[in-house]
């Protein structure tokens, strides 16, 4: 399956997750004020790598998925962060930017059951 091919089949749902898995770092990064900070912080940290996690394996209990998708987000946080912190490489900027391209490429891949066209 080339580029294009990926993309067409790329759901709206998916490519928002996706689109704010890159804003977020980039704000955060750009130093807004506290407010937009702690939410977008919140938000990178204990939302978005779960619920992209949660999509593509395709949860369907909603409880399951409320504590899944924050239990998720923070295992995330914490192997970027330990594993820049053995690297020396360690800043709350790469950190970010990292979960926000991990968040992005999880939010873009296509789950199992859709995979050549043919539900499992």
């Amino acid at each position: 399956m080339n580029v294009i091919e990926r993309l067409q089949r790329v759901d709206r749902s998916s490519a928002e997750l996706a689109a704010t898995g890159v804003a977020l770092p980039l704000l955060l990064v750009s130093a807004p004020l506290q407010p937009i900070r702690a939410l977008a912080t919140v938000a990178l940290v204990l939302v978005l790598p779960g619920l992209a996690t949660v999509r593509l394996v395709g949860l369907r209990d909603v409880t399951l998925v409320l504590v899944t998708v924050p239990a998720v987000s923070l295992a995330a946080t914490v192997i970027v962060a330990t594993a820049l912190m053995y690297a020396h490489a360690w800043t709350w900027q790469l950190t970010v930017i990292l979960l926000g391209a991990a968040t992005a490429l999880t939010a873009l891949a296509v789950p199992p059951a859709t995979r050549g066209g043919v539900p499992t």
